[in-house]
């Protein structure tokens, strides 16, 4: 049993010892023939011959109808595998070819599995794509019986009936015997070549002594003969598929090498495509007689496809596309060359276009251009009539129709009256060729023009020019033009608004009347108190001059040479009013701290600098901004509704209240509420909007701004009496006398914003004692309250930010049932008040750094003065 093992295992050893493997890989292994066709590659012993496509490119292609041979000098060939681009039948795919036997497809992959020197695989419908072919063999080993190799003669096909084709039989292995069978029969003993004259499977193999070789096979078809026609007219009655030999004279009327090698020919019966021609040939190439090729239907198009044998002569002819109307364009006239005059272009869209509105027009090829600039415009073109589904028009080439129009000569400037000396140029249009030009001056001579230096006119004349083109008859035009000089009007400058007086900045146009022709206005502006040139000489816009302070606006001509013909001036005082400080209003005018622009601040912000009453509250999510005194505050609400409200902290007894504001632009809407009042529709201009209150006045609480893209508010301003109410401090529980520890809460009434609340607590154990129980004043803590565990004097007081009492109130907790460790004789009394003296006379009712003297003040009337010092 071992020895069997041992035995079966050099077997196979000796088996995986003679296999080899050749991998195409179509990214690296590549022939050497760039052109669609007819292609080779060879590796490592195994040769790829297909009879149309590629083997150069980013995968190997077998057109369809085309056959790849593979065959092997190393040892017979036992598996083929294909990795191709698509899945079983699809396009592409390896269900797309078929051989004699041997061969399976899943998925992307076909697998073939035999033993054969060579095996031939054909497309059938559809092109093949592989990325990767591996093919595996045997390795003969010395002493193996090498197998016969079968030479065919004539060696490719096709073979058509009729025909004989003689097939030889050779070994390497000296001394071997050859044998042979047809059609899968019994071997016999070859001695001579074998004639087929009909389709055969002729397989061989080699005996020497007890061994033989493995047996290779060949199948050689016969076709029925192909057809012989002498036009195409007789290739347009072939059906699909047949194969035939054309010897008419054919001549080329269009070739396209960028898209599958077209070829478009004709002879006088017709017109016809040929598919992957694999040959270039100039247009009018007469082409030989005698070539074949077989026909095929490609989405109604008729085209000839495996063309063989196309050759040229020496002749040549020229051709002219046929002209033809849209109506031509069918299936009928497929493949005619032709031109369709004075169309129209429509419905560009990527290579697709309308033809005169009815025929499918289509870019093939690279080098033409289809207009997109097609309104009013015709064209000449120039292509070939084809089939794609449906008729269409491919275009070769397109040529916008110009119509020629007569010359057209005009002046510039043109005829007229001008109060100065004027230089005229003349131009044309519509010329053909070269053209000359020459002129004369009312009945003087004829004198050549000069483009660059014009005709000088400074009196009054009549100009006629004359063109002559290079059109056949040699045509002269003809124009003239009269010019009347006249002295110049009288410069006349004017400043809007004119000089003055004026509370704000003020933008000032400069109109000139009678501007000479070439002259140029500048100004300068030099502020009155400095006396310094704010601007100087610079180039007037039509945007007018900023007058932003009191100053001088001088206005100056200058002609076309520089020289100051005219000047004017105007001065103007600007006085701003001075900035306006009110407490608990909200004021912005055109001395703010942002005046100049360069702060851009939140409306948070904004309100930290106002010291008293402000408050603002919107709920519109962009903030607000400070720009220079025209735009004031800017309010946005984005894209949705939102307001704005100016609320007060304090109320306002006011008797008039005052806002300047405006609208963004007319398509927007921007209300103004002033008090709950009705509201006010805002003008896009600044405007001042009132509410008068009357002598006695009204409360006043909020002013609000609504708006649904944007707004701007300038001044806000309210005439009247801030009603500041007094804080009320009140606790819980209240003073007095309770069991047990208590947890007291304050609150404030009126309570000022960023005011803050503080305490102190003194136990009421001795007298004597009192201060030395005493701190100083403790934050107030919402959260946690005050804790009050024994009978004692408590004392809130209400600060503001800078430490001024705002309010206080004190009072006494009893706690009974409370134990102490001292007893004195005002224990048990209930506090009044405490007040602190220290060295300098001063009181508190919290202790001073030093030494303090403590007066307690009790209910009774009774009081204790002692000494301590903190």
């Amino acid at each position: 049993m071992k020895k069997f093992f041992s035995l079966l295992m050099m077997a196979l050893l000796t088996t995986v010892m003679w296999a080899g493997e050749v991998t195409f890989d179509a990214s690296v292994d590549k022939s050497g023939n760039t052109t669609a066709g007819a292609q080779t590659l060879t590796k490592e012993g195994i040769t790829i011959n297909l009879t149309n496509g590629t083997l150069n490119d980013a995968q190997y292609r077998c057109y369809a109808n085309a056959s790849w041979t593979i065959s092997s000098s190393v040892g017979n060939i036992t598996k083929i595998v294909f990795t191709c681009t698509a899945s079983g039948t699809t396009k592409y795919g390896p269900g797309c070819q078929k051989t004699d036997a041997g061969y399976t497809y899943s998925g992307t992959t076909g697998t073939w599995e035999g033993d054969a020197s060579e095996v031939t695989f054909t497309s059938t419908g559809s092109q093949v794509r592989a990325t990767k072919i591996v093919v595996t063999y045997t390795e003969a080993q010395e002493g193996d019986v090498v197998a016969p190799v079968i030479t065919l003669d004539p060696a490719d096909g096709p073979y058509y009936e009729g025909s004989t084709v003689t097939a030889t039989l050779t070994c390497e292995t000296e001394g071997a015997a050859i044998q042979y069978a047809l059609n899968d029969g019994d071997f016999q003993a070859y001695t001579d070549p074998v004639a087929l004259t009909e389709t055969t499977k002729i397989s061989a193999k080699a005996v020497l002594g007890d061994k033989e070789s493995s047996v290779v096979s060949k199948t050689v078809t016969f076709k029925e003969a192909a057809k012989t026609i002498a036009t195409i007219a007789e290739l347009k009655e072939l059906g699909k598929g047949t194969e035939f030999t054309y010897t008419g004279n054919a001549v080329v009327t269009y070739f396209n090498s960028t898209y599958n090698n077209y070829l478009w020919v004709k002879d006088e019966t017709g017109a016809t495509l040929i598919y992957q021609s694999g040959k270039t040939f100039p247009q009018g190439t007469v082409l030989a007689s005698g070539w074949s090729g077989k026909i095929d239907v490609y989405k109604g198009l008729t085209e000839i496809v495996s063309v063989a044998g196309l050759e040229a002569t020496e002749d040549t002819q020229t051709i002219t596309p046929k002209e033809i109307t849209t109506d031509d364009v069918t299936a009928a006239n497929q493949a005619v060359f032709a031109v369709i005059r004075g169309a129209t272009i429509s419905g560009v869209s990527g290579m697709n276009f309308k033809i005169n509105e009815t025929v499918a027009g289509y870019k093939r090829y690279s080098s033409v251009t289809i207009p997109t600039d097609v309104e009013g415009k015709t064209f000449d073109i120039t292509g070939i009539i084809s089939v794609f589904n449906n008729p269409q028009f491919i275009p070769t080439e397109i040529v916008e129709v110009v119509e020629e129009k007569p010359v057209v000569i005009t002046f510039d400037p043109a005829a007229g009256t001008y109060t100065g000396k004027q230089t005229v140029k003349i131009n044309v249009e519509n010329t053909v060729g070269d053209y000359i030009i020459s002129y004369k001056i009312n009945d003087g001579q004829e004198q050549d023009y000069d483009e660059q230096a014009g005709i000088e006119v400074a009196e009054s004349l009549t100009i006629t020019a004359y063109v002559l083109d290079s059109r056949e008859n040699e045509e002269v035009f003809e124009a003239s033009a009269a010019y009347v000089i006249e002295a110049p009007k009288p410069i006349n400058i004017t400043f809007d608004p004119a000089a003055g007086t004026y509370t704000e900045a003020q933008i000032v146009k400069i109109n000139v009347e009678n501007l000479p022709e070439g002259a140029v206005l500048k100004y300068s502006l030099i502020d009155s108190e400095e006396e310094e040139f704010i601007v100087n000489n610079e180039t007037y816009s039509e945007n007018g001059v900023n007058v932003e302070v009191s100053a001088v606006l001088m206005a100056n001509v200058y002609d076309a040479a520089g020289t100051l013909i005219k000047y004017d001036e105007a001065e103007y005082v600007i006085e701003k009013k001075e900035p306006v400080v009110l407490d608990g209003m909200i004021v912005f005018n055109d001395l703010d701290a942002a005046q100049d622009g360069s702060a851009v601040l939140s409306a948070t912000k904004i309100l930290d600098k106002i010291e008293k009453g402000a408050e603002y509250v919107s709920n519109v999510t962009e903030s607000a901004y400070v720009y220079d005194g025209l735009n004031g505050l800017k309010f946005s609400s984005s894209s949705k509704n939102g307001n704005v409200t100016f609320a007060l902290t304090n109320k306002w007894l006011a008797k008039k209240v005052t806002v300047i504001a405006r609208n963004w632009k007319e398509s927007e809407t921007a209300t103004l509420t002033i008090n709950g009042g009705e509201a006010q529709q805002l003008a896009t201009d600044w405007a001042v909007y009132t509410l008068d209150l009357g002598e006695n006045g009204e409360e006043i609480s909020e002013i609000k701004l609504n708006v649904t893209k944007r707004a701007y508010v300038k001044v806000i301003n309210i005439e009247g009496e801030e009603i500041i109410p007094t804080p009320v401090i009140t606790v819980t529980p209240d003073f007095g006398e309770y069991e047990g520890t208590q947890v007291v809460t304050v609150a404030v009434e009126n309570k000022p914003v960023d005011s803050k609340l503080y305490y102190t607590f003194v136990e009421a154990e001795a007298e004597a004692n009192a201060m030395l129980n005493a701190d100083d004043e403790i934050e107030y803590n919402e959260e946690t309250g005050i804790e009050v565990s024994k009978s004692g004097l408590l004392t809130i007081i209400l600060r503001n930010v800078a430490g001024e009492e705002l309010a206080s109130i004190e009072g006494n907790y009893t706690i009974k049932n409370t134990s102490t460790a001292v007893e004195g004789i005002n224990a048990g009394k209930a506090m009044k008040s405490v007040r602190y003296i220290n060295v300098a006379g001063q009181q508190s009712n919290t202790a001073f750094t030093g030494v303090n003297i403590v007066v307690v003040n009790y209910e009774d009337g009774t009081k204790a003065i002692t000494k301590v010092v903190k």
